[in-house]
């Protein structure tokens, strides 16, 4: 499914993803933010950044992940991987990647490829290197 075919609610999860990556102040290379969408359309993000050296391991998914279950979803209907530039793919890294597969490896996953935000199955994306 391409960009041109996602409904509000994904429309709605790429915004706050991307307002997530512009909101952590820092190069935009080196962030990482994993955003969930529940089925009452709650949205939930974690954000981890390479250039913070407290927190050496990435968890932007497991933040999220945290987040969600503390409101009292666990629910979730959607994921999505968003950071570095615009017109870059992106996809989860490894620790991230992991996460979405324990949550379901149908999971729909909104990444970027070739510019464009697709939604595929977490099992069907493979994990930065």
């Amino acid at each position: 499914m391409s960009e041109d075919h996602l409904s509000p609610q994904l429309g709605r999860l790429i915004d706050v993803a991307k307002s997530a990556v512009n909101e952590a102040g820092l190069s935009s290379r080196s962030v990482e933010v994993v955003g969930f969408l529940t089925a009452g359309g709650e949205i939930f993000t974690g954000c981890y950044s390479k250039d913070d050296p407290e927190n050496p391991s990435c968890d932007a998914a497991t933040d999220a992940l945290e987040r969600c279950i503390q409101a009292g979803h666990e629910d979730i209907d959607a994921a999505i991987v968003a950071g570095g530039d615009a017109s870059e793919d992106s996809a989860p890294c490894a620790e991230c990647h992991a996460v979405l597969m324990d949550i379901d490896p149908e999971l729909p996953l909104l990444v970027k490829q070739r510019g464009r935000w697709v939604l595929l199955p977490v099992d069907r994306v493979s994990p930065q290197t």
